[in-house]
């Protein structure tokens, strides 16, 4: 039998990112994985501050510090919330750009499946940068739906390699 072992699930803390984690989560605890809850911020580029300025500089280091607590409070809060006693859960907070960090600690991790939710920018913001599910997919992820959840998509990637597999949820997956 097919056996994800463990599972990474991005959230931006919407909605349609809880959606995905229930999804993950069922999936986790039939499969008996692991859960890994991933919440990635974007660094803030520091400004130029002029030389003469007598105006305290913006602790930015501290500032980032207290970003990266309050969201892993959240992911917590989110386990506890959206998550089974049973199921092994993995906060991770990371800096950069979102659908990178999400495919590198996917490739770091050895995750055997990825649970992301679809929704994310409309209009012209999409059309110019679009989403993030969609930057993990053209990484070379295949999407599939899951029926659980609305707005979810299920994706899988190789156990071991450095790229995705273009394998999906029903298809199989070397992850014994």
């Amino acid at each position: 039998m097919l056996r994800f072992k463990k599972i990474l699930c991005p959230t931006d803390f919407s909605d349609p990112s809880h959606a995905a984690l229930k999804v993950a989560n069922e999936i986790g605890l039939e499969m008996m994985a692991e859960l890994y809850l991933v919440h990635v911020l974007e660094p803030i580029p520091p400004a130029p501050t002029p030389a003469f300025s007598e105006i305290a500089a913006f602790d930015l280091p501290g500032y980032e510090k207290e970003l990266e607590m309050a969201a892993k409070k959240h992911l917590l809060e989110l386990v506890d919330k959206h998550t089974s006693d049973e199921t092994k859960t993995h906060t991770v907070v990371a800096f950069g750009d979102a659908a990178g960090e999400i495919v590198r600690i996917a490739e770091e991790e050895k995750i055997h499946l990825i649970v992301i939710s679809t929704h994310g920018r409309t209009g012209w913001r999409r059309l110019i940068s679009g989403s993030v599910a969609g930057h993990v997919l053209s990484s070379g992820v295949t999407a599939s739906h899951h029926p659980g959840a609305d707005q979810a998509a299920s994706c899988s990637t190789s156990n071991g390699s450095s790229s995705f597999s273009s394998s999906t949820v029903l298809s199989s997956l070397d992850a014994a």
